[in-house]
C-alpha cells in the first residue's frame, strides 16, 4: 500500500495541449474531476469540459493550470 499526494484539486481549470513546434497551442478548457492512480508516480487526470459535452482521460504532461485571466474568459464566453 501507497498514499500520494494528489497534484491538483478536484475542479481546478486546466487546458488540453498539444506541443505544436516550440510552443503549445491549447486545444480544450475544462475541470478535473477525477484520478486514476497506479502507482507513486504513474498517474492520469480526467477532465471534463467546462460546459461542453466531452471528457477525457490525460496524462499530467498533456495539461497545465489555467491563469485567472484565462478562466475569465472561458466563463464570460459562456454567459453571452
Amino acid at each position: 500500500m501507497f498514499t500520494i499526494e494528489l497534484p491538483y484539486d478536484i475542479g481546478t481549470f486546466v487546458k488540453i495541449t498539444e506541443p505544436l513546434f516550440e510552443r503549445k497551442k491549447p486545444l480544450l478548457c475544462g475541470t478535473i474531476v477525477g484520478y486514476s492512480v497506479f502507482g507513486q508516480t504513474d498517474i492520469t487526470i480526467f477532465v471534463s469540459g467546462y460546459k461542453e459535452p466531452w471528457c477525457g482521460e490525460y496524462m499530467l504532461s498533456e495539461i497545465e493550470i489555467m491563469d485567472e485571466s484565462e478562466i475569465k474568459k472561458l466563463k464570460e464566453r459562456y454567459e453571452e
